[in-house]
This record gives structure tokens, C-alpha cells and sequence, in this order.
């Protein structure tokens, strides 16, 4: 399947893309962030890293949360760094923070 990762700037492309995960069983790690954030950008390559090694088992989606106002309000995120964990279209984490080691932990114990 290789590499899953995208940029979402709709809610309703964002509910789509977990609907479509829901029917794969995949778990989908969606990483809210903003691109003047420092510690946002930091961890870029952290999941840029995971997202290539786990592409075909986990989807990753990006949501930048100034060019994606109407998800990051219907989510409740006004922090960034978040990193949501959703299977089967429901939430089961969410992790707050530039933290490689638990994000890294939280996606093998969930995939």
C-alpha cells in the first residue's frame, strides 16, 4: 500500500478519510499542528519517519490548524502539538505535545 499521509482542510474530507479507514480495520494517527510552531516542526520528522515504515498498517493525515479552522474547532484542539488516535471512526487516545518517545510507543501499542 505504501506511504498513507495527507493533508486534510475540510471536516468532511476528514470524517471521510476515517470512514474509509474504518472499513480496513487501519489505525489513523492525525497529526494537528501549525506551520509556525516550533515544536510542531520538530516532530515532523518523527512522523514522517513513522509514517514510512508503517504506511501500509496505520494511516497518517496532517491537519494544519490555521488553514483547517472548521476541524480543528469540531475537534476541540487549541493546543498544538496533538496527536489523535482514531479506530473504527471513534477516538481511542489523544497525546499533547512534541514527545517522539510516547508517540512512537502509543502508535506500535495501538497499530
Amino acid at each position: 500500500m505504501g506511504i498513507h499521509m495527507q493533508s486534510l482542510h475540510s471536516e468532511s474530507a476528514f470524517r471521510n478519510e476515517l470512514t474509509q479507514a474504518k472499513y480496513k480495520d487501519h489505525l489513523v494517527v492525525v497529526d494537528f499542528s501549525a506551520a509556525g510552531c516550533p515544536p510542531c516542526q520538530s516532530m515532523k520528522p518523527i512522523v514522517d519517519d513513522l509514517a514510512h515504515s508503517l504506511g501500509s498498517e496505520v494511516e497518517f493525515l496532517e491537519i494544519d490548524v490555521h488553514d483547517s479552522v472548521e476541524v480543528a474547532q469540531a475537534l476541540g484542539i487549541d493546543v498544538v502539538p496533538v496527536f489523535q488516535f482514531w479506530r473504527n471512526g471513534r477516538r481511542v487516545d489523544t497525546m499533547v505535545g512534541a514527545n517522539p518517545a510516547p508517540l512512537k510507543e502509543l502508535v506500535a501499542a495501538l497499530k
